[in-house]
């Protein structure tokens, strides 16, 4: 006599097509997959700011400098701190205002204190570089009037290159959004999407299971 399909093995068939299963695990969907934090502020930036993709790239390819592709908060032998690498007063006006926005760490403090300070202090670097065409261009600006890098550590040919690279989609290395990824003031980069190989010639994991619960023995 065949075993009748029993609710276990309903509840089986329904998950196993999400659950991992040996060599049959479905890969990890886009919605799923960690975000880059670039990748996150590249479109917050064009529609908070009225920018374009490439003027939105250049403020991101200038913190990426900043910050090693944005993976440290605290600046690697220097008091600068955040996305931005503040310093001095607007250090301490950051630390205020991220009291009541999760912390100094958190993707909210770092990316409302940038907002708020280009909107009400940098109001006319923001018109000049919505009329910038090149990346170049922007990333210039942008560096030299709200960075304000020494020149050694100005590099603008780097900054650019980050720039270039997310405008190609590439956000490899990238620190990952959210506090599971934070370490002290480190922010691991995204792993990889990992997608799992299957055998071509083994069958569908629904059959092998219809298959199991109709002669497990």
């Amino acid at each position: 006599m065949r075993p009748v399909l029993t609710l276990f093995t309903l509840i089986l068939l329904t998950a196993g097509c999400a659950a991992p299963f040996g060599p049959f695990s479905a890969p990890v969907s886009a919605e799923q997959a960690p975000q880059p934090i670039p990748q996150v502020m590249m479109g917050a930036l064009q529609e908070d700011l009225d920018l374009s993709e490439v003027q939105a790239a250049a403020i991101l390819g200038n913190l990426a400098q900043e910050t090693g592709n944005f993976t440290h908060l605290q600046q690697v032998g220097g008091p600068s701190y955040g996305y931005s690498q503040w310093l001095g007063s607007r250090k301490r006006a950051f630390f205020t205002f991220a009291e009541t926005s999760g912390g100094r760490r958190s993707f909210e403090a770092n990316y409302g204190f940038l907002l708020h300070e280009i909107t009400t202090e940098y109001g006319p670097m923001t018109i000049r570089m919505r009329a910038t065409n090149t990346v170049d261009e922007a990333a210039h600006i942008f560096m030299g009037e709200f960075l304000r890098p020494s020149k050694a550590h100005a590099n603008l040919p780097a900054r650019v290159r980050y720039a270039e690279r997310y405008l190609a989609g590439d956000f490899t290395g990238a620190g990952c959004l959210g506090p599971e990824h934070l370490s002290g003031d480190r922010i691991r980069p995204c792993p990889a999407p990992v997608v799992a190989e299957v055998d071509a010639e083994a069958p569908p994991r629904i059959a092998r299971l219809l298959s199991w619960a109709r002669d497990p023995f």
